[in-house]
């Protein structure tokens, strides 16, 4: 055991040996330096040290410093929508349910409202809307539209934007249908 013990403490003291033979030269260059030229040295290599201190550690942290701001509006924007969306759930979840009837025509009567551009095929319970050069702005208040007054839910949308205007399908189950 006390072998074992005696290796490593030799390992290292060959390993310093090694160290000092190799780093001779380097000390005899040191030492041929005048004190000027030393210290002009040592503040080279300090002001090196700190710029790289400054650039791995520093930067990063004030760079995150310096965006944390916009992030945190970003988030908090994007919980407000996130909270306005479940009232507005919690209210459409509130309503009280409406007849496949009343949900029939809440439809129809949404669809006609966007004129040239839909086409209603109703089928039982479920309808396919054929939309053909829609706006984005057309088509986000239909779908608003109808889901608060006829209840219903999409439960398929193909849709392809063509410039500035959406056409296809939109595919929805109407209110008074199981759910």
């Amino acid at each position: 055991m006390s072998a074992a013990m005696s290796r490593p403490s030799t390992k290292w003291q060959s390993l310093l040996a090694s160290w000092a033979v190799r780093s001779e030269p380097a000390r005899r260059w040191w030492q041929s330096l005048a004190p000027r030229e030393q210290r002009g040295l040592v503040w080279a290599v300090a002001a090196l040290a700190f710029l790289l201190v400054v650039m791995v550690l520093v930067r990063p942290a004030w760079r995150t410093l310096q965006e944390a701001p916009q992030q945190l509006a970003e988030v908090e924007s994007q919980l407000q929508q996130m909270q306005q969306l479940a009232r507005e759930a919690q209210q459409l979840r509130a309503t009280p349910s409406v007849s496949l009837a009343q949900s029939t025509d809440g439809l129809k009567a949404s669809t006609d409202r966007m004129g040239a551009v839909a086409r209603l095929n109703l089928q039982g319970a479920q309808a396919s809307v054929t939309f053909n050069g829609v706006t984005p702005e057309a088509l986000t208040e239909w779908l608003r539209e109808v889901r608060t007054v006829a209840r219903v839910r999409v439960s398929e949308a193909q849709l392809a934007r063509t410039g500035t205007t959406y056409s296809g399908t939109v595919l929805v189950t109407l209110g008074g249908a199981a759910q």
